[in-house]
């Protein structure tokens, strides 16, 4: 039987080997089932044990048989490279390895998947998928293997749905059940793994943080939203009474006489969270001597805190104060309701070397969060649970009130509790429904109880809630009181939701059915709006004319220029009709635009067709372009004329000029003449007149030349 196990681990193991090869995305992908034999799905090669062996061994040798592959597969061993290799090469072939073997362990799972559909038995099929699961997890490192491996798990989270159902209907809804198959033992389990992670100090750092919210994350798809899972039901509120824990050692006032303050504080706060926090159920159940120790003891902490915290609240204000003051003296326009602009500005938002210098900055935490990943972390709002000192530091800083409100909630929603175990008949009988399930000690009945016992436990927690906490912080931190009724809103309605068995998600389901969003409408129609001013004219103009549905006819700018030559040469003589023309001088234009200079107003369209009256109509053209301009032009020939004229006369009356100069004898004579002639004509001043017309001519000379 060992020889045939290994025997059919070897052939499977190098037919899941050959199928990773082909599917390099085998972790982030499900493979299809036909790339599997149905053959090999069928197990042929074990059809000769039936005849020897029972179904049921037969079905668990195969279950040996992938187990056996998966041990051959992980974990991966440390292989000896050359001694020049570095310490770095060496890794980075150890992740090469892990992630070829981590493709073959994702091909087995399919693998097992698929042989559902030729199983007559399919809870056996899924319970050896979720066994072999559960194998490949434990035998990978954590937590470096298993972020590598998960992508296996967040792409077939539909399969871990399926449980026991043999279809897909890819509805996202679950059926499996946190009692049953195959989830009963593997849930149980990974609980307590998880569990002990979250105890262990070396285990809190960045990258095991982020596994166990994988691993949270994953177990909380599995069950659905209405499941009552069997560990709800344990009774985890007494889970600590009986840890041995330095925590919960009690101790009395008598053994810590002498301690010093920090001592004495840390002994103090361990009591109240051994006795009340911890402990609500067996508080309620102690002799009243016990409530009162409790009570002094619950007392003097939150006396101490609430004078801290008025000290706390005090100084908040008067700071503020001051920088209003300041505000104010500095700018008289400052306003404190104001707040500045979140953000970048915009032009650092879209500067390209903003963004480079910003992604190199974080290059470098990259670097030094890649390198510290696996170190501790340390937790700065964990609560001190071993060092007095540190405890006392963290709720005697007047600075940090984290500590000091975390107390008080816890105080507060303790005495929430057992206010509604002795108010509330459905909720005590629930919780000794529950908890007797796990010890029947721890159950809650009143009927041995002294009345004055119940009181004193009622007045006690209900002068804690009312008296002490929400009138203080009423008063100081209004905010920080509405979050703790809000808080205390939600746990009364989902302790009403528990005690009902989650029955109003009973009947959800995710629907099958495709959303469809509908079309929007984006016309925008003003109410009122009526389109031709009246609203009975606007009805008959509703009424539809037919005029749609006419065939119109489309011209075509050839066919119609065709036609027309036709009707051209066959007509002789006909004169055409001027708008007849022009209707089709408008068809012809776009396509013909360039050949219309032969058209003119007396052959019309027979310019197109002619080409003797296109050379007819440009000689005539011609001839009466040239008279329009002879004509134009002829009063600025005249204008022309004259200036050359007087311009001549100047040029003779210089020269006139010159030959009297030359010859002074006729310029005497000359001047004699003049002389007698000036006497004989002294009443009609010809040479005044002659003067005044020369003057004026030149002037009008001069005016003809500056316009020439």
């Amino acid at each position: 039987m060992e020889t045939i196990i290994d025997k059919e681990s070897e052939r499977l193991l190098s037919l899941f080997s050959h199928i990773a090869e082909k599917c390099n995305d085998a972790l982030t992908a499900p493979i299809a089932q036909g790339q599997f034999d149905p053959e090999d799905l069928k197990w042929s090669s074990l059809i000769t044990l039936s005849d020897s062996f029972d179904k049921t061994d037969v079905e668990l040798i195969k279950e040996v048989v992938l187990k056996r592959v998966v041990e051959k597969l992980l974990p991966v061993e440390e292989q000896e490279g050359d001694e020049d290799d570095t310490i770095e090469a060496a890794q980075k072939n150890e992740h090469s390895k892990l992630t070829e073997n981590l493709k073959v362990c994702s091909v087995l799972l399919d693998f097992c998947f698929h042989m559902r559909q030729f199983m007559s038995d399919t809870s056996q099929c899924s319970l050896v998928y979720y066994e072999l699961f559960a194998t490949v997890v434990e035998m990978l490192n954590w937590p470096d293997d298993v972020c590598l491996f998960w992508d296996y798990v967040e792409s077939r989270i539909n399969w871990f749905k399926l449980g026991n159902t043999l279809k897909d209907d890819n509805s996202g809804e679950t059926t499996l059940i946190s009692y049953k198959q195959p989830l009963f033992e593997k849930l149980r389990r990974w609980n307590t793994s998880l569990m002990e992670l979250s105890y262990r100090t070396h285990s809190n750092t960045p990258v095991m943080n982020e596994v166990k919210q994988k691993w949270l994350s994953f177990l909380s798809d599995l069950l659905p939203i209405q499941e009552e899972s069997n560990f709800n039901r344990t009774g985890s509120i007494a889970k600590l009474s009986n840890s041995t824990t330095n925590w919960n050692i009690y101790q009395t006032t008598e053994n810590y006489r002498g301690q010093s303050k920090e001592e004495s504080f840390f002994s103090d706060i361990k009591l109240v969270y051994q006795n009340f926090i911890y402990a609500p159920l067996e508080f309620l159940s102690s002799s009243l001597d016990h409530k009162i120790k409790i009570d002094k003891v619950i007392s003097t902490i939150i006396d101490n805190i609430l004078e801290l915290e008025e000290v706390f609240y005090n100084k908040i204000k008067k700071e503020l104060k001051e920088i209003n003051i300041i505000n104010n003296k500095l700018n008289p326009d400052y306003f404190i309701s104001s707040k500045p602009q979140e953000g970048l500005p915009e032009y650092l938002r879209t500067s390209k070397l903003f963004e480079e210098l910003n992604s190199s900055s974080m290059s470098e935490f990259q670097s030094i969060y890649d390198k510290i990943k696996h170190l501790p972390v340390p937790n700065p709002l964990d609560m001190s649970t071993t060092d007095e000192y540190s405890l006392f530091d963290q709720f005697m800083t007047l600075e940090n009130d984290i500590f000091r409100k975390q107390f008080m909630m816890q105080v507060y929603f303790t005495s929430y509790i057992i206010t509604q175990l002795i108010e509330s008949d459905e909720v005590r009988d629930f919780f000794n429904t529950n908890i007797s399930k796990v010890k029947a000690a721890h159950s809650i009945s009143f009927d041995d109880m002294e009345k004055q016992n119940i009181k004193k436990a009622s007045t006690f927690t209900k002068h804690l809630m009312v008296n002490r906490i929400k009138r203080f912080y009423g008063n100081k931190d209004k905010k920080f009181l509405d979050m703790i009724e809000s808080l205390e809103l939600s746990e009364s309605c989902f302790h009403k939701l528990k005690m009902n068995g989650f029955k109003q998600f009973n009947d959800f389901h995710i629907t099958e059915e495709d959303i469809v969003v509908p079309d929007i409408d984006k016309s925008f129609k003003k109410f009122g709006f009526v389109k031709m001013g009246n609203k009975q004219i606007n009805n008959v103009w509703k009424i539809e004319t037919g005029i749609s549905n006419i065939k119109e006819v489309k011209l075509v700018p050839h066919e119609v220029l065709e036609k027309l030559q036709d009707k051209y040469a066959q007509s002789e003589g006909n004169e055409i009709d001027i708008v007849k023309s022009w209707q089709s001088l408008r068809l012809l234009r776009g396509p013909y635009l360039f050949k219309l200079s032969g058209i003119n107003e007396e052959k019309g369209l027979k310019g197109l067709f002619e080409e003797s009256n296109q050379s007819y109509f440009q000689d005539k053209y011609s001839d009466w372009k040239k008279k329009s301009i002879e004509v134009f032009n002829e009063p600025h020939k005249l204008l022309l004329a004259k200036a050359r004229d007087y311009k001549q006369s100047k040029l003779n009356g210089k020269r006139e000029n010159l030959e009297e100069e030359s010859n002074p004898n006729k310029k005497v004579k000359l001047s004699n003449d003049n002389n007698l002639d000036a006497d004989n004509n002294e009443n009609e001043n010809p040479s005044q007149e002659r003067s005044l017309s020369n003057t004026q001519k030149g002037r009008e000379s001069d005016d003809l030349v500056s316009k020439l």
